[in-house]
């Protein structure tokens, strides 16, 4: 299956440099937010806490304690890079190299969208459904784990649709590795992981080859398999410990996939519910039609198991994904959409409704495009993000206080890890403590001069 409507066998097929163009240009200005953003903003409360509690001062002798005692907040990956750029660069509390890593994942994303759609294996449609999520790429602007699991989860994903079309089983070991450090970013990509390896591991069974595969790639198997099951220790640890998070998230499966999807294209409610009827009842209808279709699909089959793995995850914990906890689904929801469209397009392009289809098809997928382009621009800021996005006054706030020379008398809960932040960022650099209102010298336990 290719996963968009145009040919991709025929190697003489001129790819449309115009349209090439217009995605990298799209990309840039994409990136070009994010790093402005980046620069701009404030830190919020969660990146404030991770890189105080874990990423700033981390090291090998701490991971025991951290692994079993952790909050989510730590995300491994994202922690782990902090630190390197932080050790690298020699640079303390410095908001736009805290967000480093994740921006690099960003080009990164941009890039491999880009390869795919310069060998044709997506269209440009399919890329502005993957770049045109203003929700998304105010996560590729935050020191958290979404981003790069959003990254490592499209190339995973195109790296086992490869190993489909090839039965090149170095593509499916490529991918699981991505899967795998995924779940070192955010926990819950295992929960895509898992129903990928499913349909890997039934179409090995029948082929009657898993036994060779395992073989020669046993070391390789080991690695992922290692990483995957400290994630889900750890993903344990971090539900069952002294302090856990209390659960959220969307109380049914509609809500979490229908709404919570199209939600993060748009902010207008009455709009986004709206289109979210819509695409259930399409999606519903289409699995009914198309069921015949769905064991053999590339997108489909796992995306209909990760529905089931999560049902049966909400009876224990008795929520569905919402929000960024969604995010680590996303670029498998964009794939399934995007099969599920080309499975429709080929119906009509053998039936009676073929010339009207030819005709209107291109003005559909244009209209598409257009529409999730200023849904996009309609959404951005480049000031702050729609999660945390009271936490942007602290360092306004923080600055304020140091230029007046006082102290800090109270600010809400949920601005105390931002307030911290920017307590030792200013001790840091000019020696005051905002939180006691006086000089104590610098660094962020004072006394240096």
């Amino acid at each position: 299956m290719n996963i968009n409507f145009r040919k991709t066998s025929d190697d003489n097929e001129y790819i449309d440099y115009f349209q090439l163009f217009f995605a990298t240009a799209l990309s840039s200005v994409l990136l070009l937010i994010v790093v402005i953003r980046a620069v701009k903003t404030g830190i919020t409360y969660d990146e404030g806490y991770t890189y105080i509690t874990y990423a700033r001062d981390l090291s090998i002798d701490k991971f025991p304690e951290i692994f079993r005692n952790a909050v989510a907040n730590n995300h491994w990956l994202n922690t782990i890079l902090i630190n390197l750029v932080r050790r690298a660069s020699n640079a303390d509390f410095n908001e736009f190299l805290i967000r480093l890593p994740v921006i690099v994942s960003y080009a990164l994303y941009m890039i491999l969208l880009l390869f795919l759609f310069y060998k044709k294996r997506i269209s440009l449609w399919v890329f502005c459904l993957f770049v045109l999520s203003y929700y998304l790429n105010e996560f590729f602007g935050l020191a958290r784990g979404y981003g790069f699991a959003v990254f490592l989860n499209t190339a995973g994903l195109f790296l086992y649709n490869e190993w489909k079309l090839t039965s090149r089983d170095i593509f499916i070991s490529m991918g699981f590795l991505c899967f795998a450090v995924s779940a070192a970013s955010i926990t819950l990509s295992l929960l895509v992981l898992l129903p990928v390896g499913i349909v890997v591991l039934a179409r090995m069974v029948h082929e009657r080859r898993l036994g060779s595969y395992a073989k020669s790639q046993i070391l390789w198997l080991v690695f992922v398999g290692v990483i995957c099951a400290l994630m889900a220790v750890y993903n344990y640890n971090i539900s069952h410990g002294d302090g856990p998070i209390p659960p959220s998230g969307s109380s049914n499966l509609y809500g979490a996939f229908a709404e919570g999807f199209v939600r993060m294209f748009m902010q207008n409610e009455r709009l986004a519910r709206g289109i979210s009827i819509v695409s259930a009842v399409a999606f519903v209808g289409s699995m009914i039609f198309f069921a015949r279709k769905i064991p053999a699909s590339n997108f489909v089959l796992p995306f209909f198991l990760h529905l089931l793995i999560w049902f049966l995850a909400h009876l224990f914990s008795g929520f569905y994904p919402e929000d960024r906890t969604l995010l680590a689904s996303f670029p498998l929801i964009v794939l399934s959409i995007v099969e599920i469209a080309s499975w429709v397009a080929n119906y009509l392009t053998g039936s009676r409704w073929k010339d009207v289809y030819s005709l209107l098809a291109p003005g559909i997928k244009i209209f598409v495009a257009i529409f999730l382009a200023i849904c996009f621009f309609n959404n951005i800021s480049l000031n702050s993000t729609h999660d945390w996005r009271n936490n942007y006054d602290a360092k306004y706030t923080a600055y304020e206080v140091y230029n007046k020379r006082s102290s800090i008398e109270s600010y809400p809960p949920d601005l105390t890890a931002s307030m911290t932040f920017y307590r030792y960022k200013i001790m840091s650099e000019f020696g005051f403590d905002i939180f006691m209102g006086r000089y104590v010298g610098r660094g962020i336990y004072g006394g240096e001069k």
